[in-house]
């Protein structure tokens, strides 16, 4: 650094992983003066790093016996753990956890439209449970469900008439969609 003003400096230096130390040093006007530091690890600066993973799951949404990561389409699943982590009691909270999925609106609170990538979900062509039609007319409290999957963007034509944002499944627990 230039211009530093001529008096007692402290200069520290520190790094994650290694003890910080400091050193005073004396400036004179217009000399130069130079600084070396010697550093030691530290581990007990160094947190404890966690890595978890998670199996991947297929999607009887999808029609398919293929793992989602394989999949040339967007599927999200909400399985039963993050239910139970969030405290999620309905739809209306678990959707949060979908991207491009959101509550439009509802009527005085008695039931929910959402909206998949723009388009409004049609209450009586989006919804699936165990891969079967069902007339969305509610919350669908998540007592016995055990995962939603949401199938989203064109890959929800796939269920025939239904509005291209996507296409939610509900899978109820003890209970496999019917074989394809």
């Amino acid at each position: 650094m230039r211009r530093i003003e001529a008096g007692t400096h402290t200069v520290t230096a520190n790094h994650a992983g290694l003890q910080p130390q400091q050193q005073q040093i004396r400036v004179i006007a217009d000399a130069e003066v130079s600084v070396a530091f010697t550093f030691q690890l530290d581990a007990r600066a160094l947190q404890e790093v966690e890595v978890t993973g998670q199996q991947r799951k297929i999607a009887s949404l999808t029609k398919m016996e293929t793992a989602l990561i394989d999949l040339p389409m967007s599927v999200q699943l909400v399985d039963r753990q993050l239910i139970d982590q969030q405290q999620i009691i309905d739809v209306r909270d678990a959707v949060k956890n979908a991207s491009g999925v959101v509550m439009g609106s509802t009527y005085a609170g008695a039931y929910i439209n959402l909206n998949g990538r723009g388009f409004e979900m049609l209450n009586w062509s989006n919804f699936r449970r165990n891969g079967m039609f069902i007339w969305n007319m509610g919350h669908h409290y998540n007592d016995n469900i055990e995962r939603i999957e949401i199938l989203k963007g064109p890959s929800s034509f796939l269920f025939g008439d239904v509005s291209p944002g996507a296409t939610i499944n509900f899978v109820t627990i003890g209970l496999q969609p019917p074989p394809i």
